[in-house]
C-alpha cells in the first residue's frame, strides 16, 4: 500500500476537490444523497419546511451539484458519455460557471464595515442628477436624446425621495459576512421573481439550492459555533431576535481564494504534492535539498515543502468504503472548516474549539444541525416572500414538483438549468463583487441580458461585443481566454454564432440603468496589421527574456541572490481582549522559528489609543496603536551562503480588517548572530476597529537577505499584502484574436431580452425591455435601446431576515410601450421631477408614495410633446435642478 500511495493522491486529486470547498462527503466515491452533506442537509431542511419529497430532492440535487460543475473533473467528463453530439458540453458550462460558483462558498468575509455612511448613496444620486441636468442642456436640440435624459433625470429623482426614506429605517450590516448574507437572500428573491415570470419551476428549484449551498456552508466556514451560546440558534435567530446583539459579535469566514495572512484563518486546502513530499525516503532527501545551506531554499518547490511540513495530515476518509491511508492527503494551510466528520477533527483545532467535553464530532454535528435548521428557516422566509408578492400559486408548484427526476440519475431540465446557455440562473445568487469590499454601498444593480443571435447563415460574428449600459461598457463574453493557450482557446465558449440564444450578466452598476447600447467592436484591416506587428514584438521579447531569465536563475541558484524564507506567523487581536483603557498596553511575542534557516521572536506592544465615541457613520470605534521594539536571535541559520552571520528582513502588516491595511518592511538588520537582539523601536500608524466586534491580526513573514534589491523587497511586502499585480494581470495583444475579430464582423441580432435587478438591501427584479427584429449590427456599428424602470417590490433584505414587515406594493412594471407612450410617460414624470424638488424631502418621500399607486399618466400627443421641447419648456426643471 505504501507503494500505492502517490498513485493514491494523484487519483484523489481528481474527486477529493469536490469536497474541499463546502460541506463535503464521508466518502469520496459514494453516491447516495446521506453521504453528501449539502444534498442531505437540504433534503431534511426541505422536508422540514413542508417540500414534497420529490420537490426536497430537486433542491438538494442542485445545492450539491454547485461543487461538482465547480471543482470536480469527474463530473466534467462524464458529460461527454452522456451527450457525444456536443461532449464538450458539460465542460464549456463548468468553466464558464467557475468564477461565479466560486462566490456561494460563503469563503474570504473578513472585512469589517468601520461604518455606515448613510449619505453616500444620496451623495452619489446628486451626483447623477446633475449629470442628468447637463445632458437635458446639451440635447435641446435633440427630442430623442432629450427624452433619454429626462427619464435618466426622472429615475434619480424618484431614487432620492426613496433613499432618504429607507436610509431612516436601514439596519446596517456591519461586517462582510452581513453584506454578503443580504445579497445572497435578495439575490435569490430576485431569481425567483424571474422563475414565476417565465413560469419556470425547475429554475425556481435550482436557485433555492445554490442559495441554501451558500447558507450551509456559513455553519461551516464561520465562527459562529465558536461561541458556545450560538450553538444552539442560527443566523436568522439571531437576525430576529436581537440584531442589536449581533453588532458585537466578531464574524469572519476562513480565506481560501484570498491569501491566508490577509484574513483571520484559513479555510483550509488540500495539498496534494505533500502526498509525495511527506512519504519516506521523499521527505528525507528534500530535508537535506531544501536545508538552509541549500542554493535552491527559495526554489518554489522547496517552499512547498516547507509549507507541507506546517500542513496537517487528514484521516477518516475512505473511497468506496476502503479508509484512505494516513499521509494520503494533506491541508496545507491547515483550516477552520468543518465540511465533513473528517475534516472536522482539523477543522475544529485550529478553530481552538476542543475541550474534554466538545470534541471534533460534536463540532462538525453542531454545524450541521445548524444548517438544517437554516435550511429550512430559508426556505420559509421565501415562501413567505413569494406570498407578498403575489406569487404564492407559483410557490405552491416550487414546494410539490419534482424537476430533477432523481438525485442519481438527474432529469434534462435539471442539467439544462447549468449547461443551457439561456438560463444560467446561479447568477442571481451569485451576481456581485466577492468578496465585498468595506466599502461598497449596500444596493448593487445588475442588467442580465438574453440575446438570440439570428438562425441563419452568416448571421454570427467574432467580434467582440459591449453591452454600454449607461456609458459604462461590458464586455458579453460567456468565459474569456483572449491571449491564453490554445488548448484554452479550443474548449472555450464560442459566442454570438448563428442561432445562439445566451445570457450574460451585467454589472455590478451603482442605479437602476435606464440606457443599453450594443457595440460590435470588430477589427479592421489596421488593427490586424498593428496585432500582426505587436505579436512579433512579443515573440522576440519574450523569446529573450525566457533565455535571459534561464542564464540569471542558473547564476542565482550558484550563487544565491534571492532571498531565502526563514519562518511566518501571525497574531490575532479581538478588541474585547485588547486593554481598554487608554493608555494601556498589552506585550506580545511573535515566534519564527524556521528551524536550520534560524530561530527568531520579534516582540512588541499593542496600546489603545482613543475611544472614537461617533466615529465615521456614527459608530463608537477604538484606535490602538501596534508597536515593534525588537528582534531576538535564538539561533541564526545553519548555513547563510557566503556569509558567517544572518541578514534577516520581515515583511509586517497591522490589518484592522476594515480595507485599509498598515504595511511595513522591516531591515534587512545586518550581521546578527546567535543570542544578539536588533532594537527596533517602531509605531505602525493607529488603526480604527468597532467597538466589540473589532478584530486586528499582525501576519509577520521573516525573509535572508542575500542580493536582492530594496525594490524586490518592497514589491514582496507588495504582494504579502495581498495587491495584484496590473502589469501581469494586463493581457498582451493577440494576432490571432484580432484577425477573429476583423474576420465575418456583421452581427445579426433576432431579440433581445432585458431583466434588471438589484442585491444588497432593496428587492427589486423586473423585465425592462424586450426588443424584437433588431436586424444587423455591422461591425463598428451600434445600436441604441432604451429601458423601462425597476420598481421595488417592497421587500428588503434585511425583512428576509427577521420576516417583519415585508409589504409588497402596488407598483405596477412598466411593460414595452410604442414611442409615443416612452414620452408620454417621461415627461409626465419628469413634471413630477420639478415638484419634487420643489418640495422637502420628507414630503417628497410621501408624493412618491402615493404617486406610485396610481396608473400611469395617459400619453402626451407626439406633437405636443415636440412643441414642448422646441418652446423651451422644460427650462425650468433644468434651473431647479442645476440650483441645487
Amino acid at each position: 500500500m505504501r507503494k500505492l500511495r502517490p498513485f493514491l493522491a494523484a487519483v484523489l486529486s481528481l474527486t477529493a476537490v469536490a469536497s474541499s470547498h463546502a460541506f463535503g462527503g464521508e466518502d469520496f466515491l459514494a453516491t447516495d444523497i446521506a453521504n453528501w452533506h449539502h444534498a442531505d442537509i437540504s433534503k431534511r431542511g426541505a422536508l422540514a419546511a413542508q417540500f414534497s419529497d420529490g420537490a426536497a430532492e430537486s433542491i438538494c440535487w442542485h445545492a450539491d451539484y454547485v461543487d461538482s460543475y465547480g471543482y470536480n473533473p469527474l463530473w466534467w467528463a462524464q458529460g461527454a458519455a452522456t451527450n457525444p453530439g456536443n461532449p464538450l458540453k458539460r465542460l464549456k458550462a463548468a468553466l464558464s460557471a467557475k468564477s461565479e460558483l466560486g462566490k456561494v462558498h460563503f469563503d474570504d468575509l473578513t472585512t469589517v464595515r468601520l461604518a455606515f455612511n448613510p449619505g453616500a448613496r444620496l451623495q452619489q444620486l446628486t451626483l447623477d442628477q446633475q449629470k442628468a441636468a447637463q445632458a437635458i442642456a446639451a440635447a435641446r436640440t435633440n427630442p430623442v436624446a432629450m427624452v433619454a435624459a429626462v427619464t435618466t433625470l426622472n429615475q434619480v429623482t424618484i431614487a432620492m425621495a426613496e433613499e432618504t426614506s429607507r436610509v431612516a429605517t436601514t439596519r446596517p450590516p456591519r461586517n462582510a459576512v452581513e453584506l454578503q448574507m443580504r445579497r445572497y437572500l435578495s439575490g435569490t428573491v430576485d431569481g425567483l421573481v424571474f422563475a414565476a415570470e417565465t413560469n419556470d419551476v425547475a429554475m425556481a428549484q435550482h436557485l433555492l439550492g445554490v442559495s441554501l449551498h451558500a447558507i450551509q456552508d456559513f455553519y461551516s466556514h464561520s465562527n459562529w459555533i465558536d461561541e458556545p451560546s450560538r450553538r444552539k440558534s442560527t443566523y436568522f435567530d439571531s437576525a430576529t431576535n436581537n440584531w442589536t446583539a449581533m453588532g458585537n459579535l466578531a464574524l469572519y469566514t476562513g480565506t481560501y481564494e484570498t491569501p491566508t495572512q490577509t484574513g483571520v484563518k484559513s479555510h483550509g486546502k488540500y495539498a496534494f504534492p505533500c502526498a509525495v513530499m511527506n512519504q519516506p525516503g521523499i521527505r528525507q532527501v528534500l530535508d537535506v535539498g531544501c536545508g538552509a545551506f541549500s542554493p535552491i531554499a527559495s526554489d518554489p518547490t522547496c517552499l512547498q515543502f516547507k509549507e507541507c511540513k506546517q500542513g496537517k495530515s487528514i484521516s477518516g476518509a475512505s473511497a468506496l468504503g476502503v479508509k484512505i491511508p494516513n499521509n494520503a492527503l494533506f491541508l496545507a494551510p491547515p483550516g477552520i472548516n468543518l465540511d465533513s466528520t473528517w475534516m472536522a477533527e482539523v477543522g475544529a483545532k485550529e478553530r481552538g474549539i476542543v475541550t474534554p467535553q466538545y470534541k471534533p464530532i460534536d463540532a462538525y454535528r453542531t454545524a450541521e444541525s445548524e444548517a438544517i435548521r437554516a435550511t429550512e428557516q430559508w426556505l420559509r422566509r421565501a415562501g413567505a416572500a413569494m406570498e407578498k408578492l403575489g406569487k404564492g400559486a407559483f410557490w405552491r408548484r416550487v414546494m410539490t414538483e419534482n424537476s430533477v427526476g432523481g438525485y442519481k440519475n438527474p432529469s434534462a431540465a435539471a442539467i439544462a438549468q447549468w449547461e443551457d446557455f439561456s438560463k444560467l440562473g446561479y447568477q442571481f445568487v451569485s451576481a456581485g463583487t466577492y468578496p465585498p469590499k468595506a466599502s461598497d454601498m449596500l444596493e448593487q444593480y445588475f442588467l442580465r441580458l438574453r440575446i438570440r443571435t439570428a438562425n441563419e447563415r452568416n448571421a454570427g460574428t467574432d467580434a467582440d461585443i459591449y453591452a454600454v449600459v449607461d456609458g459604462k461598457p461590458f464586455l458579453l463574453d460567456n468565459m474569456p481566454v483572449k491571449g491564453e493557450s490554445n488548448l484554452k482557446k479550443a474548449i472555450s465558449y464560442n459566442d454570438f454564432e448563428a442561432g445562439d440564444d445566451n445570457v450574460y450578466l451585467v454589472g455590478p452598476l451603482d442605479r437602476a440603468p435606464s440606457s443599453l447600447r450594443i457595440e460590435n467592436r470588430s477589427a479592421g484591416a489596421g488593427d490586424v496589421l498593428l496585432a500582426a506587428a505587436q505579436s512579433f514584438a512579443n515573440a522576440i521579447v519574450d523569446g529573450v527574456k525566457a533565455v535571459a531569465d534561464g542564464i540569471v536563475k542558473f547564476f542565482k541558484t550558484l550563487a544565491g541572490s534571492d532571498p531565502d524564507f526563514v519562518a511566518q506567523n501571525k497574531l490575532i487581536w479581538k478588541v474585547t481582549e485588547l486593554p481598554q483603557g487608554v493608555g494601556q498596553s498589552q506585550d506580545f511575542t511573535v515566534s519564527l522559528n524556521g528551524g536550520d534557516e534560524g530561530n527568531y521572536e520579534l516582540k512588541g506592544n499593542i496600546r489603545k489609543t482613543a475611544d472614537v465615541a461617533s466615529g465615521p457613520g456614527g459608530s463608537p470605534a477604538v484606535s490602538y496603536v501596534v508597536r515593534v521594539t525588537q528582534l531576538r536571535c535564538i539561533k541564526e541559520s545553519k548555513f547563510d551562503r557566503l556569509s558567517n552571520s544572518d541578514e534577516p528582513f520581515l515583511l509586517t502588516l497591522v490589518n484592522p480588517l476594515t480595507g485599509s491595511t498598515e504595511r511595513k518592511l522591516l531591515g534587512p538588520y545586518n550581521d546578527v548572530d546567535t543570542g544578539e537582539t536588533v532594537n527596533i523601536n517602531f509605531d505602525f500608524p493607529a488603526v480604527t476597529v468597532p467597538v466589540g466586534r473589532g478584530i486586528i491580526t499582525f501576519p509577520v513573514s521573516q525573509w535572508e537577505n542575500d542580493d536582492e534589491s530594496g525594490s524586490q523587497r518592497q514589491e514582496m511586502l507588495n504582494k504579502f499584502a495581498g495587491d495584484l499585480d496590473a502589469k501581469a494581470n494586463k493581457p498582451k495583444v493577440d494576432f490571432i484574436d484580432t484577425l477573429g475579430r476583423a474576420l465575418a464582423p456583421d452581427w445579426k441580432v433576432d431579440n433581445i431580452q432585458a431583466w434588471a435587478f438589484s442585491k444588497g438591501d432593496v428587492v427589486r427584479s423586473a423585465q425592462v425591455g424586450s426588443f424584437g427584429s433588431i436586424g444587423w449590427i455591422e461591425g463598428k456599428g451600434a445600436k441604441n435601446f432604451s429601458l423601462g424602470s425597476l420598481p421595488s417590490t417592497g421587500i428588503r433584505a434585511q425583512d428576509l431576515e427577521n420576516m417583519t414587515g415585508v409589504n409588497a406594493t402596488s407598483s405596477v412594471v412598466m411593460g414595452n410601450r410604442p414611442l409615443i407612450g416612452l414620452l408620454g410617460l417621461t415627461v409626465g414624470a419628469s413634471l413630477l421631477g420639478v415638484g419634487l424638488l420643489r418640495l422637502g424631502r420628507e414630503r417628497s418621500c410621501l408624493l412618491v408614495e402615493r404617486t406610485l399607486g396610481l396608473a400611469s399618466p395617459e400619453p402626451l400627443p407626439l406633437e405636443q410633446v415636440e412643441r414642448q421641447l422646441a418652446d423651451g419648456e422644460l427650462d425650468l426643471l433644468l434651473e431647479v435642478v442645476v440650483s441645487r
